[in-house]
């Protein structure tokens, strides 16, 4: 069941084109409380599907600057726009200087007391950190800024970047250990299996 929900999203997913008529869409709930946060936030998200299914950096990158002109940010509370959608789309596209840019707008604009429960919770910044410290080859500093994110309530969302760090650190049993805790667990979300469970198959075969 964990593996058919890759491929039903990407059945799902399309062309670029097809996400401008969507956006187009979008618009008509413009005027619904959280809607326009919330259609942004999904076009982002399908976005960064797009690049871990293996579209090129470019085009991501274009989906997601279509996504912010038919949505723009100035619309939104400055607590409540998507820095981290933004800057994890970056970190995936291979641009830590632009990803930089939007850590620093969300560390500027949503006060820490502010972060839970926000979109850009805590724990999807302490994620984006550590991705964007794999990034930039500092396996240690996102092993440290992952433990950090192994609370709350998806028992199993943790795992797979703890193993992928683990794994960089040199220390393959240990990536081993967690990569078989989390394709074994039933508690990790739909959306961490869409984004981590190919490679992490992937990966653990490679190990063993």
């Amino acid at each position: 069941v964990r593996c058919c929900a890759v491929g039903v999203t990407r059945r799902a997913r399309g062309s670029g084109a097809a996400r401008d008529e969507e956006g187009g869409a979008d618009n008509r709930f413009r005027g619904r409380p959280g809607a326009h946060r919330g259609a942004l936030r999904d076009r982002l998200g399908g976005a960064l599907l797009d690049r871990t299914l293996g579209a090129e950096p470019q085009g991501v990158m274009a989906d997601a600057e279509r996504a912010l002109q038919g949505s723009p940010l100035e619309e939104l509370d400055p607590e409540d726009r998507p820095y981290l959608d933004l800057a994890m789309i970056y970190v995936v596209a291979g641009r830590a200087d632009a990803a930089r840019v939007w850590i620093r707008a969300y560390e500027q604009n949503v006060p820490v007391g502010s972060r839970a429960g926000r979109v850009g919770s805590d724990i999807q910044y302490l994620n984006v950190l550590g991705s964007l410290a794999l990034l930039e080859n500092r396996a240690a500093d996102a092993l440290r800024l992952f433990r950090e994110t192994d609370r709350g309530a998806c028992i199993g969302c943790a795992l797979p970047a703890l193993a992928r760090a683990q794994d960089l650190v040199g220390a393959p049993d240990s990536a081993i250990a967690l990569l078989e805790r989390y394709v074994n667990t039933s508690q990790a979300s739909v959306m961490t299996d869409v984004f981590w469970l190919p490679p992490s198959l992937k990966r653990l075969g490679e190990l063993y």
